[in-house]
């Protein structure tokens, strides 16, 4: 409801400015606002907003839609937290422990990656990897991947 209300007021906002924003760019039917540049931030293809800044925040609090892309800011210090999934991990799973998962950042530096919203799997397979355990989980209705910037 809070994005429905922030999105409407930009939207305001937009009209009586007559004309979109710098670094607008229609995503999913909406507008979205490319966040700043963050060092190590590896987001290509449409824009992504800022979701969370902390370890723990999954996806799914983010209330996107599959192909919507989000941000997660993981401050320096971090800790393993349960994830489900390798490589494509359940969008309950917090985004910067699977990160470290994934071998994108680690939990005493820190880092920024974008996440991308992806259809569920009917089976998500558990691995060891970079000091943190995922679980195996069977059939869960949205997933996530990271996006490279490459």
């Amino acid at each position: 409801m809070l994005r429905g209300a922030t999105l409407a007021l930009f939207a305001v906002m937009v009209c009586a400015c007559g004309g979109a924003a710098p670094g607008a760019t229609p995503t999913a039917g909406r507008t979205v606002t490319a966040p700043t540049a963050s060092a190590g931030a590896t987001s290509s293809g449409p824009a992504a907003d800022v979701c969370a800044s902390d370890w723990y925040k999954s996806p799914s609090t983010c209330a996107g839609e599959i192909g919507d892309r989000f941000v997660f800011e993981c401050p320096p210090g971090g800790q393993e937290h349960a994830i489900f999934g390798t490589d494509t991990y359940t969008d309950d799973s917090p985004a910067c422990v699977a990160a470290v998962h994934a071998g994108l950042l680690g939990f005493d530096a820190g880092g920024t990656v974008t996440v991308e919203l992806t259809a569920g799997l009917d089976v998500y397979t558990a691995s060891s990897r970079n000091g943190v355990d995922s679980i195996a989980r069977r059939g869960w209705i949205r997933s996530f991947v990271f996006v490279n910037g490459d």
